[in-house]
């Protein structure tokens, strides 16, 4: 069996950009209301600087959605089109942010059903976006330390706001195209549910090195060597072909090295990725997880008298 690390085919189907289309329709103007209204009435930078980390990863989750129906597997593809749908989103929270200000700082008053309409306008007018963007941009509509923020300033900070919605949403729609994918079976592999941790070797660029070489001996002591420091390890994730694949395709493992620190009661993880994806016999990942399962359980300390 020829072993490799996994590499994407880059295929995409004609069912991923249904789904996208269909999910981002749904998803994006209620994305918009929701972080419109939240910065507005939480008007604290510090929390809509997470307010916009978070909407642009929901974005970037619905595109994941769309992958794995879709089953696409190409992450440029995916990258552009969640980039042209944060471009869309921005469009549309503009129209929705527009009516707010004209109800909530102009003060007219504009019900709901009013600024639903006016949202509405603006979404086939986007020369009046343009020009009501303009204006808030002189007058400005919040303050910082007490002085309006306006000019170049403000200008800045929807830059700056925008690079993250698009940091945020391409960087999630990136990570389901890259996962494993049976080309055989048309289904994405399935994450087992054992994650083996273990020492970590002195040596273990060696060891994967040598197990991309398709020498998994020393990769299988390593794995099977026990856990006896609880701050820094090695966590083992395997990847297993779905189930009406042939018995030729190979596990993947991804390689982390765990580092556990600060106090009991406040815990911080890091987590180093070594290697992703790289690809082991079946017959080898089976078994290091048959016998790492079994040495777990043998550990459990038996508490009866």
């Amino acid at each position: 069996m020829n072993l490799t690390r996994y590499k994407p085919s880059g295929k995409i189907s004609t069912s991923f950009y249904l789904f996208f289309v269909l999910f981002m329709v749904i998803s994006i103007p209620i994305l918009s209301i929701v972080y419109i209204y939240l910065t507005y009435y939480i008007p604290f930078i510090y929390i809509n600087f997470f307010i916009t980390l978070g909407c642009g990863a929901a974005l970037g989750f619905v595109a994941t959605l769309a992958a794995t129906y879709g089953k696409a597997r190409n992450a440029v593809v995916a990258g552009i089109l969640t980039f042209v749908a944060v471009c869309i989103l921005k469009y549309v929270q503009w129209a929705v942010y527009i009516p707010l200000i004209i109800s909530e700082f102009f003060g007219s008053s504009m019900t709901m059903g009013e600024r639903f309409m006016e949202t509405l306008f603006l979404l086939v007018n986007p020369a009046y976006i343009i020009d009501s963007a303009s204006i808030i941009n002189e007058i400005g509509v919040w303050s910082l330390a007490g002085a309006d923020v306006t000019g170049a300033f403000l200008f800045a900070v929807w830059v700056i706001e925008f690079i993250i919605l698009a940091v945020a949403a391409v960087f999630v729609a990136r990570v389901q195209p890259g996962q494993p994918f049976s080309e055989e079976a048309n289904a994405w592999y399935d994450e087992a549910p054992e994650k083996i941790e273990a020492d970590m070797p002195e040596d273990i660029s060696t060891v994967i090195n040598a197990l991309d070489n398709g020498n998994a001996v020393d990769f299988v002591q390593c794995a099977l060597a026990g856990k006896t420091n609880d701050s820094n390890f090695m966590r083992l994730t395997f990847f297993k072909p779905p189930e009406n694949s042939s018995s030729l395709e190979p596990y993947y493992v991804d390689i982390e090295h765990i580092i556990i620190a600060g106090t009991k009661k406040k815990p911080t993880t890091q987590a180093n990725k070594l290697a992703a994806f790289v690809a082991i016999t079946p017959e080898t990942a089976r078994s290091v997880i048959a016998q790492a399962t079994t040495a777990s359980s043998t550990d459990i300390p038996n508490n009866e008298q």
